[in-house]
């Protein structure tokens, strides 16, 4: 039987993906901001703020990195990092979603200029980053 690898790893990328924007919903819900996930080029979420303002978010979800086979020679120590590709800037607004510490990060688009790839170590992952992100959001 013939199994198109591809197609089972782009599956489970969409599926992580999917699980990232319910988590980042449930984020910003516990917050009081009222979300909306749509299936839009670019744009996964439409989110409702208290004053009114209705803002495009577009969710970007990672695992930690694993240790590099190469790298096991090293003397230094590997430290994981969440990898994000952020080539698409439509939405307003980037959600980065840790998916094992089940914390996020929001960034404005504006923000990120001409990046295209965000290397982020988990350390920045925490419940204080994560509420000023959100809390930024709502001013």
């Amino acid at each position: 039987m013939w199994i198109n690898t591809r197609m089972v790893i782009q599956t489970k990328e969409m599926q992580t993906g999917r699980v990232g924007e319910h988590l980042a919903a449930y984020k910003l819900e516990s917050h009081g901001i009222e979300c909306y996930l749509v299936d839009r080029v670019g744009v996964d979420l439409w989110a409702c703020l208290p004053n009114g303002k209705l803002v495009t978010l577009q969710v970007k979800t990672a695992h930690a990195s694993k240790r590099p086979k190469l790298a096991r020679n090293r003397k230094r120590p590997h430290i994981p990092t969440y990898n994000f590709n952020a080539n698409h800037k439509i939405a307003d607004y980037f959600i980065l979603v840790a998916l094992c510490l089940e914390r996020i990060l929001i960034i404005p688009t504006s923000e990120l200029g001409t990046t295209v790839f965000l290397r982020i170590k988990p350390m920045y992952f925490n419940l204080g980053s994560e509420v000023r992100s959100i809390k930024r959001l709502l001013t």
